[in-house]
Protein backbone atom coordinates (compact mmCIF):
# COMPACT_ATOMS: atom_id res chain seq x y z
CA UNK A 1 0.00 0.00 0.00
CA UNK A 2 2.68 2.44 0.69
CA UNK A 3 4.44 1.41 -2.19
CA UNK A 4 1.56 2.52 -4.34
CA UNK A 5 0.83 5.68 -2.56
CA UNK A 6 4.15 6.63 -2.76
CA UNK A 7 3.55 6.03 -7.12
CA UNK A 8 0.32 8.03 -7.03
CA UNK A 9 2.40 10.99 -5.83
CA UNK A 10 5.24 10.62 -8.25
CA UNK A 11 7.76 9.80 -5.27
CA UNK A 12 9.70 6.39 -6.91
CA UNK A 13 12.30 5.39 -5.18
CA UNK A 14 13.92 5.20 -8.93
CA UNK A 15 12.83 9.11 -9.36
CA UNK A 16 14.37 9.94 -5.36
CA UNK A 17 17.42 8.43 -6.83
CA UNK A 18 17.99 10.37 -10.03
CA UNK A 19 16.74 13.65 -8.16
CA UNK A 20 19.77 12.86 -5.78
CA UNK A 21 22.43 11.71 -8.30
CA UNK A 22 21.24 14.73 -10.32
CA UNK A 23 21.92 17.44 -7.16
CA UNK A 24 25.13 15.76 -6.70
CA UNK A 25 26.29 16.53 -10.50
CA UNK A 26 24.85 19.97 -10.05
CA UNK A 27 26.82 20.36 -7.28
CA UNK A 28 29.83 19.06 -8.51
CA UNK A 29 29.66 20.91 -11.81
CA UNK A 30 29.56 24.24 -8.94
CA UNK A 31 32.56 23.66 -7.44
CA UNK A 32 34.18 22.29 -10.38
CA UNK A 33 33.92 25.68 -12.09
CA UNK A 34 34.35 27.73 -9.23
CA UNK A 35 37.56 26.61 -8.58
CA UNK A 36 38.21 26.75 -12.60
CA UNK A 37 36.70 30.29 -13.01
CA UNK A 38 38.58 31.82 -9.94
CA UNK A 39 41.71 29.68 -10.08
CA UNK A 40 42.51 31.31 -13.51
CA UNK A 41 41.85 34.78 -12.43
CA UNK A 42 45.19 36.13 -12.28
CA UNK A 43 46.52 34.66 -15.58
CA UNK A 44 43.16 34.48 -17.53
CA UNK A 45 44.01 36.70 -21.15
CA UNK A 46 40.82 38.16 -22.87
CA UNK A 47 42.09 40.11 -25.59
CA UNK A 48 44.53 37.90 -27.43
CA UNK A 49 43.64 35.01 -28.58
CA UNK A 50 47.13 34.67 -30.73
CA UNK A 51 50.22 35.24 -29.37
CA UNK A 52 53.43 35.05 -31.92
CA UNK A 53 51.15 33.22 -34.43
CA UNK A 54 50.22 30.35 -32.04
CA UNK A 55 47.02 30.27 -29.99
CA UNK A 56 47.49 31.73 -26.58
CA UNK A 57 46.32 28.96 -24.04
CA UNK A 58 45.26 31.27 -21.63
CA UNK A 59 42.51 32.77 -23.81
CA UNK A 60 39.09 33.24 -23.18
CA UNK A 61 36.67 35.17 -24.65
CA UNK A 62 35.72 38.34 -22.26
CA UNK A 63 32.30 38.37 -21.78
CA UNK A 64 32.03 34.43 -21.15
CA UNK A 65 34.62 34.78 -18.29
CA UNK A 66 33.06 37.57 -17.05
CA UNK A 67 29.60 36.03 -16.90
CA UNK A 68 31.02 32.66 -15.17
CA UNK A 69 32.84 35.43 -12.52
CA UNK A 70 29.55 37.29 -12.17
CA UNK A 71 27.04 34.58 -11.93
CA UNK A 72 29.68 33.11 -9.57
CA UNK A 73 30.13 35.88 -7.48
CA UNK A 74 26.26 36.48 -7.29
CA UNK A 75 25.42 32.80 -6.30
CA UNK A 76 28.68 32.83 -3.47
CA UNK A 77 26.35 36.01 -1.92
CA UNK A 78 23.30 34.85 -2.14
CA UNK A 79 24.49 31.25 -0.70
CA UNK A 80 26.29 33.15 1.86
CA UNK A 81 23.00 35.51 3.06
CA UNK A 82 20.74 32.59 3.33
CA UNK A 83 23.13 31.01 5.64
CA UNK A 84 23.33 34.08 7.98
CA UNK A 85 19.16 34.40 7.50
CA UNK A 86 18.92 30.55 8.52
CA UNK A 87 21.62 30.84 11.61
CA UNK A 88 19.76 34.02 12.59
CA UNK A 89 15.95 32.36 12.37
CA UNK A 90 17.81 29.60 14.50
CA UNK A 91 19.10 31.91 17.13
CA UNK A 92 16.01 33.81 17.31
CA UNK A 93 14.30 30.72 18.08
CA UNK A 94 16.16 29.13 20.83
CA UNK A 95 16.35 32.86 22.71
CA UNK A 96 12.63 32.29 22.30
CA UNK A 97 12.54 29.16 23.83
CA UNK A 98 14.52 30.66 26.86
CA UNK A 99 12.33 33.31 27.50
CA UNK A 100 9.37 31.09 28.19
CA UNK A 101 7.85 30.41 31.32
CA UNK A 102 7.04 27.11 32.61
CA UNK A 103 3.35 28.22 32.38
CA UNK A 104 3.77 28.47 28.63
CA UNK A 105 3.91 32.07 29.14
CA UNK A 106 6.62 34.72 27.41
CA UNK A 107 9.11 36.06 29.66
CA UNK A 108 9.73 39.51 28.99
CA UNK A 109 12.99 39.86 27.45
Amino acid sequence: KQWYQRRVRGNTSILAGLRSSLALAIVGIFVTGSIFVFGIFSTVDTENPMIHGRDNDNYCNFWVYWAAFVFLTVNYVFLTLGVLVAITFCLALVIRSYTVRKGGERAPL
